[in-house]
């Protein structure tokens, strides 16, 4: 299972690392508004990632208390800026947006106010669980309102650029689980981080699949379009 673990977090340190330079050219190529946001978050993804790879490679397993808060705290930037980037399809007005950036705040002075992060076994600071809500509710509202605007900004689109909205969608729907085993107490069992894993893995996928559409498939959903068209187009002749 150890062996299964280690395998599944390289695969998920090289998903990122390509995700952050596929939002990265794209950023570069097109300056899409909100495209930085995007590159940004998978770029603190990739660096999380690769570097508990090499630390587990250097048999580090336990770091000073100051660099797990930091990197926690690095790590809730990621639902923010994915927000941001969902933001700039469907862009949201007045309370919405300051709950969303008082959210993110309060979850990163959290992490630095609180006196530790416990370990498994460890018993919990005072706070802790208020804490620990805060940051659930940040990660989870923020990550489902990108699915949600996802979901709405592919609506009206081509066929092609709805299905990549939709993945999209779903890509970001799928990062709650592990929030969701976080909350649960499930995240330590051994079962469960594989599961965890996998399912990270797989949304890294999607991810990378939404923001670069295979040509065969881009081709296919628009040929069916194509036809439809040539079909309509006939009737009226006819």
């Amino acid at each position: 299972m150890a062996g299964l673990e280690q395998t599944l977090g390289d695969v998920v340190a090289a998903e990122f690392v390509v995700l952050f330079v596929i939002a990265s050219w794209q950023w570069r190529r097109y300056r899409a508004r909100g495209a930085g946001w995007a590159a940004g978050s998978f770029g603190v993804l990739a660096a999380i990632s690769v570097l508990s790879v090499c630390l587990q490679a250097a048999g580090v397993l336990l770091l000073p208390g100051w660099a797990v808060k930091t990197l926690v705290a690095t790590l809730l930037l990621v639902p923010y800026g994915l927000y941001r980037f969902a933001d700039s399809f469907v862009p949201l007005r007045g309370s919405a947006r300051y709950l969303a950036e008082l959210l993110t705040v309060g979850a990163v002075l959290g992490t630095a106010l609180i006196p530790y992060l416990p370990l498994p076994g460890q018993p919990a600071p005072a706070g802790f669980l208020v804490y620990r809500v805060l940051v659930t509710l940040q990660w989870g509202l923020l990550f489902g309102f990108v699915a949600f605007r996802m979901w709405c900004a592919g609506a009206h689109q081509p066929r092609a650029a709805r299905y990549r909205m939709r993945i999209l969608a779903l890509a970001a729907a799928g990062l709650d689980v592990p929030v969701i085993l976080g909350t649960l107490g499930l995240s330590y069992k051994p079962g469960v981080q594989v599961a965890s894993q996998l399912n990270t893995a797989v949304m890294a996928v999607l991810f990378a699949v939404g923001l670069v559409l295979p040509a065969a498939v881009r081709t296919w959903w628009r040929g069916s379009e194509r036809n439809a068209m040539q079909v309509a187009i006939a009737d009226l002749v006819r």
